[in-house]
């Protein structure tokens, strides 16, 4: 059979409970080619068997195989337990159920202004990007002030709840939360509870099924392993297979995909940032079509001036005595030359090519007829 944990393991342990006839060996391999005998059993086995190994040691899928020695005798398997340590170093939030039926309680800090708590399932993101439940924090009014996302995301369960447990007798439920009939207030996905006076922190238990009087504690274990029936050739039999939950949402594969988007959008400033320096540090060309002493262009993609800016403009007029000129309707510039000096008159000439730079005041024109 093929085993796939999705996260690399650490150590595995196997336990084997069976009703034999025969001699047997259980064997293990990391790739359904080289096996490695684990255990051995006989005819007149009678406890169950348990191995440590560490050669999947690093690996989310191995295989496990059986072989008896005499063909002729049957092979009962009735029990194969798998335990492995995980490898959860690599997920930035999981989902990891407590063992057997032990429930998680977190303990959420307050602000002290916070008059009602919400339940929100699907409204806030974490510091990776990822939708988790959060508990939100509003005033009377419903005023948001703050949120904190939840330490275990049982989204995935049907119709997570959870229970704000109250055990203290300086606040009450009302709003739209239900009473656990014990110690708290249950609330679903947008319901809220009011508090009557201030608390320090509260303490949440992480319910499923939802409802007034349905809801439960979860139950599963941290992870689930399923596997793919196959013979002593590796052939798996497709009505054999089964699918596997780990019991954690694929954070991994949602941050790749948040961090290919920055990567994106930094790409994008980039080009932004390139296309910006070339408006502004590069010779561009424009042809007036202003009046006698308004010289006017436009340039693609200008987005404004800035000092060092070297445009080569047509003029179209010649000017008679000061003037000026305006990129794209963003403003008349004074024309000057030398430094500050206004220009003469015939300085432009109709049909003169101006080579001027935008010194952050004016622009200089370079080739005035006449200094």
């Amino acid at each position: 059979m093929k085993v796939n944990t999705l996260l690399p393991i650490k150590h595995l342990k196997l336990l084997i409970g069976y009703g034999i006839a025969t001699d047997y060996t259980c064997d293990i391999s990391p790739d359904n080619v080289n096996y490695t005998t684990l255990l051995y059993g006989t005819a007149s086995e009678t406890t169950q068997q348990t191995a440590d190994t560490d050669l999947v040691n690093g690996l989310s899928t191995f295989y496990i195989r059986f072989n008896k020695t005499t063909t002729s005798n049957y092979f009962t398997l009735s029990i194969l337990s798998i335990e492995a340590d995980i490898d959860t170093s690599k997920i930035p939030s999981g989902l990891l159920y407590p063992l057997s039926t032990n429930q998680f309680t977190e303990t959420v800090k307050m602000p002290s202004v916070v008059t009602r708590i919400y339940y929100r399932q699907a409204k806030f993101e974490n510091e990776y990007g990822v939708v988790v439940p959060a508990l939100e924090f509003t005033d009377a009014s419903a005023v948001n002030i703050g949120y904190v996302p939840l330490k275990l995301d049982n989204s995935q369960e049907t119709n997570p709840c959870v229970d704000i447990l109250t055990g203290t007798t300086n606040w009450q439920q009302s709003g739209t939360g239900s009473n656990d009939s014990t110690t708290g207030v249950i609330l679903n996905d947008g319901e809220y509870l009011t508090l009557s006076t201030a608390v320090a922190e509260i303490k949440v238990d992480y319910k499923v099924g939802g409802g007034t009087t349905s809801f439960a504690n979860i139950t599963k274990n941290a992870y689930y392993l399923s596997s793919n029936g196959s013979d002593s050739d590796g052939v798996q039999f497709p009505s054999s297979q089964q699918n596997v939950i780990l019991g954690i949402r694929q954070q991994g594969a949602l941050q790749r995909q948040a961090d290919i988007g920055e990567e994106v959008e930094l790409v994008r400033q980039g080009i932004s940032d390139t296309q910006q320096l070339v408006r502004n540090s590069s010779l561009i060309l424009g042809y007036d079509a202003g009046t006698t002493d308004d010289y006017a262009i436009t340039l693609p993609n200008f987005t404004g001036y800035k000092p060092g800016l070297m445009v080569l403009f047509k003029a179209n007029t010649v000017n008679t005595g000061a003037c000026t000129l305006n990129i794209n309707n963003m403003g008349a510039i004074a024309i000057v030359k030398g430094i500050t000096t206004a220009l003469s008159n015939a300085d432009i000439l109709a049909l003169m090519w101006c080579l001027v730079v935008y010194d952050g005041v004016s622009f200089v024109l370079f080739n005035p007829r006449a200094l």
